[in-house]
């Protein structure tokens, strides 16, 4: 399922979706992602109409892309891995208020976080 972030050559921001229903169901996988050191990921219970809502979207965030799958909707933004922790935390905290401000019809925040995340994303090589 998140077979995409095997690879060491790269890091991510990786935010995920899910519903409540299928948090159990995916817990072992969600939190061997977690501890992955490539990669700083984000969990937000959501339900289905929500999850279904975010593969409609139009995101344009550079170099991202998502799951298709009918229980979640993880996105991820890869990134260089000569970015410090910091900063790759700084930008998945983005990318969830980001996403988070589009589930929630939020126009203002939607475009201060996207700005706020295009900056960080061209300061660190991304």
């Amino acid at each position: 399922m998140f077979d995409a972030f095997r690879t060491l050559e790269k890091k991510f921001s990786v935010v995920l979706f899910i519903q409540d229903s299928e948090l159990e169901r995916w817990k072992q996988e969600i939190e061997a992602l977690g501890n992955q050191k490539n990669l700083h990921l984000v969990v937000q219970p959501c339900p289905y109409e929500g999850i279904e809502f975010l593969y409609r979207v139009d995101f344009d965030v550079k170099q991202a892309f998502q799951s298709a799958h009918k229980d979640f909707f993880w996105q991820a933004i890869p990134l260089p891995t000569s970015i410090p922790s910091p900063a790759l935390e700084e930008i998945s905290n983005i990318h969830y208020q980001f996403l988070l401000s589009i589930l929630q019809g939020q126009a203002v925040q939607v475009k201060l976080q996207r700005k706020a995340l295009s900056q960080l994303l061209s300061k660190h090589g991304s």
